[in-house]
């Protein structure tokens, strides 16, 4: 199935490909935050995982859900009906079956509150067809309408780390 044409079953029936686990919470002098992320690839193909927003960069979008969690996400979780005049080129980051990637998040100027005790949880969004996603990016630069991540929407699978409360 080519990455945009993915259907919301088809996306969700691939959550568990990769697994994001998250630790060392740190609450900023900024109200922001700062997180460790480990990333394995539970699938026995290579996945793609969306970093633009992964590492030393504002979370894509902040979710806060109605038992108080909030969800710092990767990606945008839903397409936006808008333009953007200035947004990152997509990066991406491929992890081999049964392999694991590592990093830091940081965002210092997060746009809900945080405070000690906040608990979060982070999303990424992963998928195995890159060369859909990258031809459906393309076709947005040249012919798109629309949020620039829009085809990131259409083709990503969410994972959604284990809760964690900052100390």
């Amino acid at each position: 199935m080519e990455a945009g044409n993915q259907s919301a079953e088809a996306r969700n029936s691939c959550n568990s490909d990769a697994e994001i686990v998250i630790d060392n919470l740190t609450f900023l002098k900024t109200n922001g935050v700062q997180l460790s992320w480990k990333i394995i690839n539970r699938s026995k193909k290579a996945i793609f995982v969306y970093s633009t927003f992964l590492e030393n960069r504002r979370a894509a979008a902040w979710i806060e859900r109605r038992d108080g969690v909030l969800e710092a996400h990767t990606s945008l979780p839903t397409k936006l009906n808008m333009t953007a005049y200035s947004y990152p080129e997509a990066t991406f980051i491929k992890i081999e079956p049964n392999n694991t990637e590592s990093g830091t998040f940081i965002d210092t100027e997060p746009t809900v509150r945080i405070h000690k005790s906040t608990k979060i949880v982070f999303t990424i969004a992963y998928g195995s067809d890159i060369e859909g996603v990258k031809e459906a990016l393309r076709q947005h630069f040249y012919h798109g309408s629309g949020h620039p991540a829009n085809p990131i929407v259409d083709w990503q699978c969410i994972s959604m780390s284990n809760v964690i409360a900052i100390p």
